[in-house]
């Protein structure tokens, strides 16, 4: 098994046994209307991806699905979903989402198209985990921004806020 999976199962596990065990708080400004998370990774620069097997595309989209799972409590899951799918399991169409990804790079940042196609497995991850419906600009904006690590031994991470915007229905 991969090392690096292996830890993600882990975390998954302990995750899970957190909350069973305690409740989880969960850092956000306005519970009913935003989420933010980090994850203690960066994606893979869309450059570098491209040029890898798609065995290793996969893995690595199965690593950020797992991420996503473990970095936001079931709770939470289920009050988000609540708030952007109708009871039938639709989209709710007076809601779209705003998501600001922020990449936290410990040696160089990317150029601008590589940034953005480099976030297409966490944008994957976060639809499969049911915290946006789709990544088409009809039901989300994504607003990606990136930097270096204020210090020598800080730590590369990927910052996620999620925000519902609600529309204005005609």
């Amino acid at each position: 098994m991969n090392p690096r999976a292996k830890t993600v199962l882990e975390r998954r596990e302990d995750a899970r046994r957190a909350e069973r065990h305690s409740k989880m708080v969960v850092n956000i400004s306005d519970p009913s209307e935003s989420i933010w998370f980090v994850i203690p990774r960066v994606p893979t620069s869309l450059n570098k991806m491209l040029r890898k097997h798609w065995s290793f595309r996969a893995k690595e989209q199965e690593i950020w699905n797992d991420e996503v799972f473990i970095a936001v409590p079931i709770e939470r899951r289920q009050q988000w979903k609540k708030l952007i799918f109708k009871e039938d399991g639709k989209p709710n169409p007076a809601v779209h989402v705003q998501v600001e990804i922020k990449v936290v790079w410990a040696k160089r940042r990317l150029d601008p198209d590589g940034l953005t196609g480099s976030l297409k497995p966490i944008l994957d991850a976060m639809r499969k985990n049911r915290l946006i419906y789709n990544d088409s600009p009809r039901w989300l904006t994504l607003i990606p921004t990136q930097t270096l690590t204020s210090h020598a031994g800080g730590q590369p991470r990927t910052e996620i806020f999620v925000r519902c915007v609600r529309k204005a229905l005609a």
